[in-house]
């Protein structure tokens, strides 16, 4: 009997995240190597990224189009036009430092008001901060890689939101939202890039 199911295992990957943020006053980033060296996996200090740390939650991309509705009058055809378009990433650090807590509760500097001790302010912020995100995969089997980058995002309000127990690890959830980049980078049709997906081959 013929093979019914159709597909290419190869394509099948378990994606664990390593999660980067830069500044977006920083070159834009459009290829793996503009984040980390492909043979050692430091980072790229040229274009400003540092990472963020362990994630202890899988890494969600939700990706959404919200469209209008109408119909022609000439053919009596349902037509869609796209309004809005949002794209997301959501996970859960497992690294609570002040460092993370000034990018995505929008912190203050972090200065050191006596020995031994670090301090950071949070306030209400007047507007938000544009960084630059990037999402990597290690391919265990092919040594490959897989990158989202985000070319400009800001926090939004599920950011930060701790939980402190006993007996359970203090974690730090966060959620960035993309907006359309500020560098000029457009794809064939002429829109403003938000997302560059990437794979090395």
């Amino acid at each position: 009997m013929p093979e019914f199911y159709k597909g290419t295992n190869a394509n099948v990957r378990a994606q664990i995240a390593r999660v980067l943020i830069a500044p977006s006053t920083y070159p834009a980033p459009t290829q793996l190597d503009h984040v980390i060296s492909l043979s050692t996996y430091a980072v790229n200090a040229s274009y400003g990224w540092v990472d963020v740390g362990l994630t202890l939650e899988p890494l969600a991309l939700p990706h959404s189009i919200t469209e209008n509705a109408f119909v022609t009058q000439q053919r009596g055809e349902i037509r869609k036009a796209p309004t809005e378009t949002t794209f997301l990433a959501r996970t859960t650090l497992g690294e609570v430092t002040l460092a993370n807590k000034k990018y995505f509760m929008e912190g203050d500097s972090i200065t050191v008001p006596t020995s031994g001790q670090n301090r950071m302010y949070i306030g209400k912020p007047k507007r938000l901060t544009n960084y630059r995100m990037a999402f990597l995969n290690l391919d265990d089997d092919n040594g490959k890689i897989d990158g989202i980058i985000f070319l400009k995002a800001q926090v939004t309000g599920a950011a930060g939101e701790q939980v402190w127990a006993r007996g359970t690890a203090t974690v730090l959830p966060i959620e960035m939202q993309a907006y359309p980049n500020d560098d000029g980078i457009v794809d064939t049709t002429g829109n403003d890039v938000v997302r560059i997906d990437l794979q090395q081959t």
